[in-house]
């Protein structure tokens, strides 16, 4: 699974980078967006990919 997957899903839940960020634990928008745009890499994909499902 990779990131542009993650992104489509959050997209298609209508979801902004905030409120996945916030349901990640993310005080700011930084850190998921971070993730998002690959400029730090992400170990736990399937952990997102569980948030989204809510």
């Amino acid at each position: 699974m990779n990131l542009e997957y993650l992104k489509k899903q959050r997209l298609k839940k209508d979801m902004t980078i905030l409120e996945v960020s916030k349901r990640l634990g993310y005080s700011t928008t930084n850190g998921y967006w971070k993730l998002e745009t690959g400029s730090i890499r992400l170990t736990l994909e399937a952990s997102i990919l569980n948030l989204l499902k809510y």
